[in-house]
């Protein structure tokens, strides 16, 4: 409820997503089978895959376990959290998937979201109760400690990756700390994107920059924009 009163509330200011724009972030099970970049078993993903949101292999390791977790107990809790599991794998296929497709068409909030894949929030949740119902059996025979160790190898050799993607930010100029020491006052950042190219935006960096200083800024960042902000 917090989230779609959220949703509710920015949709006055920048309306619904397209549909256009929903389908180009709706995944496929396929991308289900891609790890992330420099992972140290798998492939990286193909030029043609972004690498922010539709890489969502959970790893072999979690899913075994996820597995056992629901034989072994067949518990209520196991079976709700497999049910949660199926659904929100079903829902973050966006567009390519048929449920989502059903409630973006009945239920507003759903048309304010824009990355359908980032329900994998939730698949991962759910194989994370049900991995943990797995290892909860496991710990319970006499070898429990090596295998708790041994799992936890397994996981990590599987999930690791190197050398991590970093890029170097320059130190925030003297100029906003000298802003620092001014009047609170608004501050505006120039130059502002145009509205005919708004992915390509110095914004977030101002955003970074204000760190600095604190005071109310006229940029801001998101995937959104207001149209009086492009005005």
């Amino acid at each position: 409820a917090p989230y779609m009163l959220r949703y509710l509330e920015s949709s006055t200011v920048v309306g619904m997503r397209m549909r256009e724009e929903v389908q180009y972030w709706s995944p496929t099970l396929w991308h289900y089978t891609i790890a992330q970049f420099g992972n140290w078993i798998y492939e990286s993903p193909p030029n043609e895959v972004n690498p922010f949101e539709h890489v969502l292999f959970p790893g072999i390791v979690p899913v075994v376990l996820a597995v056992a977790g629901l034989l072994w107990t067949r518990a209520r809790r196991a079976l709700a959290y497999s049910a949660l599991l199926l659904l929100a794998i079903e829902l973050s296929l966006g567009f390519n998937g048929r449920l989502y497709q059903w409630l973006y068409e009945v239920a507003w909030p759903f048309r304010g979201l824009r990355v359908p894949a980032r329900l994998f929030v939730i698949v991962s949740l759910a194989l994370a109760v049900l991995g943990a119902l797995g290892v909860t059996k496991l710990a319970a025979s006499r070898l429990r400690w090596p295998t708790a160790l041994a799992v936890i190898a397994l996981a990590l050799i599987e999930m690791g990756s190197a050398p991590l993607l970093l890029r170097e930010v320059r130190p925030i100029s003297r100029v906003y700390r000298w802003l620092a020491d001014q009047p609170p006052a608004p501050v505006l950042e120039w130059p502002v994107p145009v509205a005919s190219n708004l992915g390509s935006t110095n914004d977030a960096l101002y955003m970074y920059h204000s760190t600095a200083h604190w005071f109310p800024l006229v940029n801001g960042y998101s995937g959104n924009y207001p149209e009086s902000y492009i005005e």
